[in-house]
């Protein structure tokens, strides 16, 4: 036993930092597994991009649930109406320096992660598997100059006249943000859009997911409050 304490305060002191981190990476590996697990099934995903954290399982399924309500069909015939929220948490350089310096010059936020980030994002467009996005306006404009997003009036017939430009709305300013309490945690210009189809991607599969995610799009302009 006094060997083995010995074994483990050494190895403790020289690989302290290492376990702490291999832990983190399984713990979060494992909710990650968790959740595919309990929820296998998704009718279609959705990307949001920009500074806000989404730190609690509430929040993400209170922005999850407002789409799940206006959902035009059960997709994938399981029964259940489901979206997968892809959030990820980027800041422009202003938006960084502001932070920082609200934060006293100590921010949980490592800028350099901002270009995986990004990559991630362009996959999950290149593979065919998300359209519809909530973007901070410095994200939009990183993708925007790569002529990304489908103009609104060929989804929708018509811009709307409070869009902000031919390609995206701000989401607050749709009766269905408007609507929706728990669509307040994300930032009041966050922009609502939706991405090209992807060249790479032309399976039947993609293509049926591409026409439902369309009607998703629809069904966020025509969405009416219900009369309370």
């Amino acid at each position: 036993m006094e060997k083995l304490k010995k074994w483990l305060e050494n190895y403790w002191y020289h690989y302290k930092w290492t376990t702490i981190v291999v832990l983190f990476f399984v713990v979060v590996l494992g909710i990650g597994i968790y959740q595919m697990a309990s929820k296998s099934d998704y009718d279609t995903q959705i990307v949001y991009a920009g500074p806000v954290l989404l730190m609690s399982e509430e929040q993400i399924e209170g922005v999850n649930s407002a789409f799940e309500a206006i959902l035009p069909e059960d997709r994938d015939g399981d029964g259940d109406k489901a979206i997968i929220l892809h959030d990820f948490t980027i800041l422009s350089d202003e938006q960084y320096a502001q932070k920082l310096e609200e934060a006293d010059g100590s921010l949980a936020f490592d800028p350099s992660t901002r270009t995986n980030y990004i990559q991630n994002i362009m996959t999950l467009y290149s593979t065919g598997e998300s359209s519809i996005s909530l973007l901070d306006p410095y994200v939009y404009n990183i993708f925007f100059r790569q002529d990304a997003y489908v103009p609104l009036e060929e989804i929708l017939g018509e811009k709307p006249e409070y869009a902000l430009d031919d390609y995206s709305v701000r989401l607050s300013d749709t009766p269905f943000g408007q609507y929706f309490d728990s669509l307040d945690v994300l930032p009041e210009d966050t922009v609502l859009c939706f991405r090209k189809a992807s060249e790479l991607s032309t399976s039947d599969k993609t293509k049926e997911q591409y026409a439902f995610d369309q009607k998703l799009f629809v069904a966020i302009f025509i969405f009416t409050p219900p009369e309370l």
